[in-house]
């Protein structure tokens, strides 16, 4: 129930995004370490909530998570591994959306 940041590398720029209880903030910003000028920076917006950017994440994963699995193999697990291990962490995710759902109803406000 915190905001959360997801971060991904776009070759050649960075994407972070803050997801916060009714948004979703997203930066592009270059991936070189020299000091931002404005032009460097690119802000986006989406009017995404927290419950549906996890509903969302949960049904791509979800539903294509072979190649999820097989994404990025950077570590000794086979795939196999690799699958039952994902599988398990949307087990905790759908726990986590299902627990949560409530609390983004109408007339609902986050402290």
């Amino acid at each position: 129930m915190l905001p959360f940041c997801v971060k991904g590398f776009l070759e050649p720029n960075r994407m972070l995004c803050t997801v916060s209880f009714w948004n979703c903030h997203v930066i592009i910003e270059d991936d070189d370490r020299y000091a931002l000028k404005q032009d460097d920076i690119e802000v986006m917006y989406s009017h995404t909530s927290m419950i549906d950017f996890c509903k969302k994440l949960y049904n791509d994963v979800s539903s294509n998570i072979d190649e999820w699995v097989s994404f990025v193999d950077y570590s000794d697990e086979n795939t196999e591994q690799k699958k039952q291990k994902l599988i398990k962490m949307l087990e905790r995710l759908k726990q986590l959306i299902d627990l949560r759902e409530q609390d983004f109803g109408e007339n609902r406000c986050f402290l």
